[in-house]
């Protein structure tokens, strides 16, 4: 995932069924993470500006949820269904 938005940062969420699920955070901004911060948790990560960040799960059907923080008004969230495959 990565946040091309030259103003703004994003709260990045993902769920199945409704149901937030976990993942394993891998990389940020295309080097591994130190092996204590590679640990399953739920997912959702806040990306700032030109950050990228690869995650690890098993899901195959999830729904993403961008917020953008402190947005002005009109500006809603975005969700999207990703479908996954092998």
């Amino acid at each position: 995932m990565f946040n091309i938005n030259s103003e703004n940062n994003m709260i990045f969420t993902l769920s199945a069924n409704s149901t937030p699920i976990l993942w394993k955070p891998l990389t940020k901004d295309g080097f591994d993470l130190p092996p204590a911060q590679q640990h399953v948790q739920p997912a959702s990560v806040r990306v700032f500006q030109n950050e990228t960040y690869d995650f690890e799960s098993s899901a195959d059907v999830l729904r993403a949820r961008i917020t953008v923080p402190n947005a002005p008004p009109g500006v809603d969230d975005v969700s999207l269904q990703l479908r996954v495959r092998p």
